[in-house]
C-alpha cells in the first residue's frame, strides 16, 4: 500500500505484490508482512515476489497476524500493527468453506473464532479462476459432507464470476484489517502529505 499522486491529485493505492514497475511517484511505501513471510522463499518455490532485503525501500512495515519485527530487516522503519477479522454475516450451518487466497489459514482461523463449524474445506491457489468443474466438485463435496451451504471470501466471490449463483446458500464473508494505532498511522500519512511539494 502506498500514498502517492498522479498529476496534482493525491491518491491512495493498494498494490498486490511488490512495488516494482510502478509509474506513480511514491510518497509513502507501506509493506504488509505476516509471520510466514519471514521464512518463505521467492517465487516460484515460495510466495515472495521480492527478497526481504527489499523492505529497505519501505517507509512503513505493517506487522499482521502476529508477525514479530525481530524476524524482518526493519531497523529504523516505522512499524504499524493490524488486527485481522471477519465481518459478521449470516452463515449456513456446517458449510463447505472454500477459498483461493494467500495464507488461507488466517481466514479459516477467523471463521473458527467466529464459531463456524465447517463440514468440509476446499483450498485453492491464490487468485484461483474457478471453472465449471470446480463448482461441480464443490457441490459434490457439500452433498458428500452433508453441508448446509458454502462460505467464501469476497475475493473468491469475484473470481467465481458466472458460477457464483450455482452455490447456494452462499455466505460471502468480508475480511477486515484494523490498525491497532489509527492515530499514529493517520499522523504519518498527513505529515507525508504536508511535506510534499505542490
Amino acid at each position: 500500500m502506498w500514498w502517492g499522486k498522479t498529476g496534482t491529485k493525491p491518491e491512495w493505492r493498494q498494490r498486490e505484490g511488490s512495488g516494482r514497475n510502478c509509474t506513480y511517484c511514491r510518497d509513502l511505501d507501506i509493506v504488509l508482512v505476516t509471520p510466514e513471510d519471514s521464512s518463505d522463499k521467492l517465487l516460484p518455490g515460495g510466495r515472495l515476489r521480492e527478497p526481504l532485503s527489499c523492505l529497505d525501500r519501505a517507509n512503513v512495515v505493517v506487522l499482521a497476524g502476529g508477525a514479530c519485527s525481530d524476524a524482518f530487516p526493519v531497523s529504523g522503519k516505522q512499524l504499524w500493527r493490524v488486527r485481522r477479522n471477519i465481518a459478521r454475516v449470516e452463515m449456513p450451518e456446517r458449510p463447505v468453506v472454500f477459498c483461493g487466497i494467500a495464507r488461507p489459514q488466517h481466514f479459516l482461523f477467523q471463521l473458527k473464532l467466529a464459531g463456524v463449524e465447517a463440514a468440509a474445506q476446499a483450498l485453492y491457489r491464490d487468485h484461483h479462476a474457478y471453472s465449471e468443474k470446480d463448482v461441480c466438485d464443490l457441490l459434490e463435496l457439500a452433498k458428500k459432507s452433508e453441508a448446509g451451504g458454502f462460505v467464501t471470501t469476497e475475493k473468491d466471490a469475484i473470481n467465481l464470476g458466472v458460477y457464483l449463483s450455482a452455490l447456494k446458500p452462499l455466505a460471502v464473508v468480508p475480511v477486515t484489517m484494523e490498525l491497532v494505532d489509527e492515530v499514529e498511522a493517520m499522523d504519518t500519512i498527513l505529515r507525508t502529505i504536508s511535506r510534499r511539494e505542490p
